[in-house]
């Protein structure tokens, strides 16, 4: 079995609008109404919002390939500024890092997870945060088992109308 992981690019605009919004579909449907999770799919999956998310030098794609299948993806944005809760050493976020459900699993998260602990370091990061949903309790333990500690530092997280909230994860590098 193979895997690689590559750094997308705009000619993987419509690669990353997919996955992206099948994977996020997979993650949180049935965690608010049909119309709320649209509406998030719509705005932030759409191929224009990724095109422009693409050519941003500081905005990195990664994909993770499994057998030559793209089978996930994370996003980690460099421009953005550091969350004010984090701002006493050198801090990146990891904005999202998600895979479809036929690869879960499979030991392919821990792979991508532990590339960008290396991205983080080459750039000198002291420490990498990241959101997760209060109810997702298996990425709790996935990012626990990572050495993240959870700050109970709440991060409303509201998909459309539908109230949801979630806590800052920390990880020192």
């Amino acid at each position: 079995m193979q895997t690689k992981i590559t750094r997308a690019t705009l000619k993987d605009v419509k690669l990353i609008s997919e996955l992206g919004a099948k994977t996020f579909d997979q993650a949180f449907r049935g965690t608010c109404t049909d119309k709320d999770l649209e509406g998030v799919l719509q705005e932030y999956y759409n191929e224009e919002q990724v095109a422009k998310e693409l050519n941003d030098p500081q905005d990195y794609f990664f994909v993770l390939y499994h057998n030559e299948v793209a089978a996930g993806y994370t996003r980690i944005n460099l421009g953005r500024e550091t969350e004010k809760h984090f701002k006493d050493k050198k801090s990146a976020e990891l904005k999202r890092i998600y895979f479809l459900e036929d690869f879960h699993g499979k030991g392919l998260a821990n792979q991508l997870l532990e590339y960008c602990f290396e991205f983080f370091k080459e750039k000198n990061y002291e420490q990498v945060y990241l959101s997760v949903w209060e109810q997702n309790k298996r990425a709790q333990a996935f990012y626990i088992k990572h050495g993240f500690v959870d700050t109970r530092i709440e991060n409303p997280f509201p998909l459309g109308e539908t109230p949801q909230m979630d806590y800052w994860f920390l990880k020192q590098l």
